[in-house]
C-alpha cells in the first residue's frame, strides 16, 4: 500500500469530504462509525477534563463531539487542509480550544503517557502494517488509558464488487457516465483511487492489538447495508432507510456481515 498516494488522494477530497460523508443527510459508513464510537466513549465515564487524542482527525467532527463533552482535545492529521477544516468548527468563545498538530500515527509528536483516551477512525488501514501505529498508541497513552480503533472488515460481502467499481473509476468513459448520474442526483463525483484500503480479519486484528500491550474490553461490528457498494450511493434514500432497519444485525451472531469492525481496549 502506498501511504503517500492515500494522503494525496484525501488532500484533494477535503472540500467535499465533510459534506459527502457526514453532512449529506444520508447514512454513511463514517456517520454510523461515529455513532458507535460516541456510544462507547460515553459508557467509559471518563473523568472530567480527561485528555484525548483524535489520531487522524479528518474534518474533526468526532473531535468536536468529544470537545462538547468536556474533554481536552488534541487533533492529529497528515493533512493541513483537513486540520483547517476541523478548526473551522470553533469560535473564539470555545475554550480551551483543541490543539491541532500536523503529523502521522506512526510517529506521534507527543510525550509518552500523555492521554487518557485515543481514538483513531479510518486511518490504520492505509498503512502497510499495524504494529508501528499500535506501538505509538500504546506509548502516548497513560496506564489504564483507553484506545478505540476501527478498521474495514475483510469478512463482509459488502465490498464484493470493489474490483469492478475501481475499474469503472479508472476508465475515463465509465467514470464519466457514473459521474453524470451522480451529478444528476446532486451527489459528489467519484475519483480514481491509486491505492487499496487494507481490510482486516477481526481475529487477526484483535491479536495485533493484544500483542502491542492492550487488553480488549469490547469489540463490535457496524454498518450493515442491504446491498453491496455502489448501490448505497445510487439509491441513498433506500440504503439509509433499510440500513437503519437492519443495523441491529451488527450486534447479532451475523455481525461479521457488517462492513466495519472496531475495538475498545485498555493499556496494560
Amino acid at each position: 500500500m502506498d501511504k503517500d498516494k492515500a494522503q494525496e488522494f484525501f488532500k484533494h477530497e477535503v472540500s467535499d469530504y465533510k459534506s459527502e460523508h457526514y453532512g449529506s443527510g444520508y447514512r454513511t459508513f463514517m456517520s454510523v462509525r461515529q455513532e458507535a464510537f460516541l456510544d462507547d466513549i460515553d459508557k467509559l465515564n471518563l473523568p472530567a477534563a480527561s485528555i484525548a487524542l483524535d489520531a487522524g482527525c479528518g474534518p474533526g467532527l468526532l473531535t468536536k463531539e468529544l470537545f462538547d463533552r468536556g474533554l481536552n482535545m488534541y487533533c492529529l492529521d497528515t493533512s493541513g487542509a483537513m486540520l483547517n477544516l476541523a478548526k473551522s468548527q470553533y469560535t473564539e468563545q470555545d475554550s480551551p480550544l483543541p490543539e491541532f498538530t500536523q503529523g502521522n500515527i506512526e510517529s506521534i509528536p507527543f510525550d509518552e503517557n500523555h492521554f487518557n483516551l485515543l481514538v483513531s477512525a479510518g486511518v490504520i488501514e492505509y498503512l502497510k502494517t499495524d504494529d508501528t501505529a499500535l506501538s505509538e498508541f500504546h506509548r502516548v497513552l497513560k496506564k489504564d488509558g483507553f484506545l478505540i480503533l476501527s478498521v474495514t472488515n475483510s469478512l463482509s460481502p459488502i465490498g464484493i464488487l470493489e474490483g469492478l467499481i475501481e475499474w469503472i473509476k479508472r476508465n475515463d468513459f465509465t467514470r464519466g457516465l457514473c459521474n453524470q448520474l451522480l451529478s444528476a442526483m446532486g451527489r459528489t463525483p467519484v475519483r480514481a483511487r491509486e491505492f487499496e484500503v487494507r481490510k482486516h480479519h477481526p481475529a487477526n486484528f484483535d491479536k495485533a492489538i493484544e500483542r502491542n500491550g492492550f487488553s480488549i474490553i469490547k469489540s463490535g461490528y457496524f454498518y450493515m447495508l442491504p446491498w453491496p457498494h455502489p448501490f448505497d450511493r445510487i439509491f441513498p434514500n433506500a440504503s439509509s432507510l433499510l440500513g437503519n432497519k437492519i443495523e441491529s444485525i451488527s450486534n447479532s451472531r451475523f455481525g461479521w456481515l457488517s462492513e466495519g469492525y472496531y475495538v475498545v481496549a485498555e493499556k496494560k
